[in-house]
């Protein structure tokens, strides 16, 4: 028996032991790892031309009075803490007991902007919306869970600012933007 394979037995890979059902799930996530992501954060989006006529619109201080861009504001600054710092400025951790923390959405800016876009996303006015409960904040809470983003989950936030993007852009289009001021992206 090898030095290697004696340090293996000692000590095995934390692989070994995973239930069949989390091995599964590293794989899975292992594979969604090798996905490659188009990103606003890279200047490479879906609908990045849309998005840079919307980002344009943004105050440089505070929140736009317009629905549409506070709503791309919020995303935005959601996928900057996540592309710049692992969303750890998003989610807080809760000691429960010796043994276990929860994790939840930070209180402050950051909550009333996760309840922002779900209010925006589901077109409702103003409700009161416990962010760990939008499809938004899940995906954020779990990226946290794992140990971070993999590129699946970036490419689901992604996503998420693609469905404000085309909202945005629909509700410019009716409120009566010309079509030409918000060219979409090729």
């Amino acid at each position: 028996m090898t030095q290697l394979q004696k340090f293996q037995n000692k000590f095995p890979s934390y692989e070994k032991t995973l239930s069949p059902k989390d091995k599964e799930l590293l794989k899975l996530r292992k594979e969604a790892d090798r996905i490659d992501t188009h990103s606003y954060w890279n200047d490479k989006g879906r609908f990045q031309n849309i998005y840079d006529k919307l980002w344009s619109e943004v105050p440089d201080v505070g929140e736009s009075e317009d629905r549409d861009v506070e709503a791309v504001r919020c995303m935005s600054n959601i996928l900057r803490d996540v592309y710049n710092n692992g969303g750890c400025n998003l989610v807080g951790t809760i000691h429960v007991d010796d043994d276990y923390y929860k994790f939840d959405i930070c209180w402050g800016n950051y909550e009333d902007e996760f309840r922002f876009i779900d209010n925006y996303l589901n077109d409702t006015d103003y409700k009161y919306t416990d962010p760990n409960e939008t499809e938004l904040g899940e995906l954020i809470l779990d990226g946290q869970a794992w140990g971070g983003y993999n590129n699946n989950d970036l490419a689901m936030l992604e996503r998420f600012m693609n469905l404000i993007i085309r909202k945005a852009y629909a509700s410019k289009i009716t409120r009566g933007t010309k079509q030409r001021d918000l060219t979409t992206a090729e």
